[in-house]
């Protein structure tokens, strides 16, 4: 089961926008990462990689928050709220669920539940 104090320190390396520093500190080297019902991504290097991309896309950040956490043994749930603006200039808004698998203090699985209307219509890929 994590620790509740490593998960409120997950979200806060999130929500700082250090994104690449949170996947490092709390995902397993063999995390699967799973967007809607996209193939998953395997491998903590899959997803920085995949992370780096995403930073390749955005212009600006507006907010990313956590309003909800719910913790039941070694499964997360997280709110995600973010908003961003697109190199294109498209401005998006994604509320998401990711429910989290953990082993100890390290998430080794994640899928995450949304809407992916706004990405689509901005031009950005989803996988």
């Amino acid at each position: 089961m994590p620790d509740k104090d490593i998960i409120e320190q997950l979200i806060r390396y999130t929500v700082e926008g250090r994104s690449e520093a949170a996947l490092l500190a709390f995902y397993a080297e063999d995390v699967v990462i799973q967007e809607n019902n996209q193939p998953p991504r395997i491998g903590r290097a899959a997803s920085l990689a995949r992370n780096t991309e995403a930073a390749e896309w955005t212009s600006a950040v507006h907010e990313i928050s956590a309003p909800s956490v719910l913790i039941d043994g070694n499964l997360v749930v997280i709110e995600w709220h973010a908003e961003w603006t697109l190199k294109n200039g498209e401005r998006v808004r994604i509320e998401e669920l990711a429910l989290q698998s953990w082993k100890g203090n390290q998430v080794v699985f994640e899928r995450f539940f949304y809407d992916p209307t706004p990405l689509l219509k901005a031009g950005f890929a989803i996988n």
